[in-house]
């Protein structure tokens, strides 16, 4: 027996990359492989989930036998076939019932036999996008203002070692009684987005980001494995008029999902008041 013409080779992965949260009642990963006859032998097809080293669906050829992890207790279907009489690849695609952002990851499909193995990886994004933009001000207190000023002041200062104490002295001496918050948020969303505030012309144009006060952006998962992301802005209202008259700013929130290709935003319409 010539053991090194034994040949065990994974042809084919079919993931589907994007899936939408929620849409489905199940997904099929496949895993379309080759072997000679010498391979018949202990086949055992194994899929792992990002770097879980237990398998979380294994099958057996020589018995038929399926086992799913217990971490996907109810979310793996032992019952799929490929429609393929063949008792050696019956079995060999995992088939996840009712995906939800918490399935989304890298898969890897390995196939061993008695005397070779093959293995193949490939990713999946389960995307949640928000049925909303939670866009938003509030008037803030002088002490409030002065205290995100010094907080920014701090963190920009250690993370490039910048110099910025004239600056922000200038914005607490140009402080009015009339200053508030930009809040934008959004719920329950995957992957995690990128939050960005604008200042934008009448028409949308000429879009100018409101980095400054260099803002950070808040990434709090839920139980669900999605996320609740936001970011908040300072506006001074005294510098709003200085550098662009009486007139309304217009305000946007840009929400970008760099992974599947999206984006979305909302804009709200923001009166400065000049008080002494």
């Amino acid at each position: 027996m010539n053991i090194c013409s034994a040949l065990l080779k994974i042809k084919e992965m079919s993931i589907p990359r994007l899936v939408r949260n929620g849409t489905e009642e199940s997904v099929v990963l496949d895993c379309v492989y080759s072997l000679d006859k010498i391979d018949d032998k202990n086949l055992v097809v194994k899929w792992f989930f990002n770097d879980d080293p237990e398998p979380i669906y294994q099958f057996i050829a020589e018995f038929g036998l399926r086992h799913a992890s217990s971490r996907l207790k109810g979310r793996i279907n032992l019952n799929y076939t490929v429609n393929n009489n063949d008792p050696l690849i019956k079995y060999r695609a995992l088939n996840l019932l009712r995906p939800t952002v918490d399935l989304s990851g890298r898969y890897q499909c390995h196939v061993q036999s008695l005397y070779s193995q093959d293995s193949k990886e490939g990713s999946m994004i389960i995307y949640a996008t928000p049925k909303d933009i939670e866009f938003s001000y509030k008037a803030v207190t002088r002490k409030e203002f002065s205290a995100a000023l010094r907080k920014h002041k701090t963190t920009h200062t250690a993370t490039d070692n910048t110099d910025t104490s004239d600056s922000y002295s200038n914005d607490e001496q140009h402080y009015s009684s009339s200053a508030s918050e930009l809040l934008c948020k959004v719920s329950e969303v995957y992957p995690i987005p990128e939050l960005t505030i604008y200042r934008v012309a009448p028409d949308g144009s000429n879009p100018r980001s409101l980095d400054i006060y260099r803002p950070n952006q808040s990434n709090q998962q839920t139980s669900t494995g999605a996320y609740n992301s936001s970011v908040s802005v300072y506006i001074n209202d005294r510098h709003l008029i200085e550098t662009y008259g009486n007139e309304a700013s217009i305000f946007e929130c840009l929400v970008v999902f760099n992974e599947i290709n999206h984006e979305m935003r909302k804009r709200i319409q923001y009166f400065p008041v000049y008080a002494l």
